[in-house]
């Protein structure tokens, strides 16, 4: 994938490694085998729309925001930043694309 260039859709890593902090319900802890990552803000909800209904592109998951979260003039950049960030943290991934390869 190109710097810069999110993939054209995403799924969540670490399905069963994820769950709620009991001490701060709105985030979501993912444990990867290097690390522990603490979601927050839309992050959890992005990751959770992925695990339901990935392969999921950025402007799908910018729909979603909105559904949820009502209208934003920059929900579409705020949406594909939080994915480039949850790439980068290695809680998402580029999802296979029909040949069954990453797609970037």
């Amino acid at each position: 994938m190109r710097p810069g260039r999110l993939p054209g859709t995403v799924a969540p890593r670490w399905r069963d490694s994820a769950l709620e902090n009991p001490e701060d319900p709105s985030q979501l802890l993912v444990l990867l085998p290097e690390r522990l990552v603490v979601l927050a803000g839309v992050a959890p909800m992005l990751w959770h729309a992925c695990r339901e209904r990935a392969p999921l592109t950025a402007r799908a998951l910018s729909r979603l925001l909105v559904d949820e979260c009502g209208e934003n003039p920059d929900a579409e950049r705020l949406t594909r930043e939080s994915v480039a960030h949850l790439l980068s943290l290695g809680v998402l991934s580029p999802a296979p694309d029909a040949t069954g390869t990453p797609e970037g």
